[in-house]
């Protein structure tokens, strides 16, 4: 199995669409995971991180839910028109912005956003385009961690994601230390600097991943005698 990581951090669905589609369909991919949208959704949210994104990838428009459907849309069409030979597209719904699911304003977005990827998803109405549910799979994750830890802690909301991200990443290139131990730090589970996936919430994703490309055709199924290990 070869696998390109065409992903870049800041990026959002306009620079996709229009710089980094192409030069990844070059490469004749059998199978493409998309997940995008998140920096679109910070440009939504707070408006300081609206201008310094429109800056910094020269967008042509302030992002809103509406052109990011058009911009997904578009990503989707491009394959499915210009490359018959992809077998299957997998689109993730996207993770959280911050831990706290149910009275944080930014998770509203994100699960605004998760329903417009379903429509565009449905829309498209083939059986090369498939959901890969991220969002509820890390839901579901973080319930489970409370319900066995008995005690419900507060996370650092993704408001301060910024600074925490910059200590964060001296912590753990300089110190060595885990983006998990880090991310109990900030009373997350599956979020490091309550924006970023730490090493469980990525396992969760590979995870979501190995299952879609083994029912796809593409794997093979685990042997029962290998057992998968969580890192803690």
């Amino acid at each position: 199995l070869f696998v390109v990581n065409a992903g870049q951090n800041n990026i959002c669905s306009w620079t996709v669409w229009k710089e980094r589609l192409e030069p990844v369909l070059n490469l004749n991919p059998d199978y493409i995971v998309l997940m995008i949208g998140t920096n679109d959704l910070r440009a939504m949210y707070n408006k300081l991180w609206s201008w310094h994104l429109i800056q910094m990838w020269g967008l042509p428009e302030v992002p809103s839910l509406d052109i990011f459907q058009h911009h997904l849309h578009c990503i989707l069409t491009q394959i499915l028109k210009k490359r018959p030979k992809v077998k299957q597209i997998g689109v993730c719904t996207l993770p959280p912005m911050g831990e706290d699911l149910i009275h944080h304003p930014a998770n509203q977005i994100i699960r605004d956003t998760n329903k417009i990827i379903r429509k565009v998803v449905t829309e498209l109405n083939g059986d090369r385009v498939t959901i890969l549910p991220v969002f509820e799979k890390l839901e579901e994750e973080i319930g489970r961690f409370h319900h066995v830890e008995s005690k419900k802690s507060t996370p650092i909301s993704v408001d301060y994601f910024v600074p925490m991200a910059a200590w964060m990443d001296v912590a753990h290139c300089m110190l060595g230390i885990s983006w998990n131990a880090l991310g109990r730090c900030s009373g997350n589970v599956v979020l490091s600097d309550s924006l970023h996936l730490n090493e469980r919430g990525g396992d969760i994703v590979a995870q979501i991943v190995t299952e879609w490309l083994i029912e796809k055709g593409k794997l093979s199924p685990i042997p029962k005698k290998y057992k998968v290990v969580k890192r803690d």
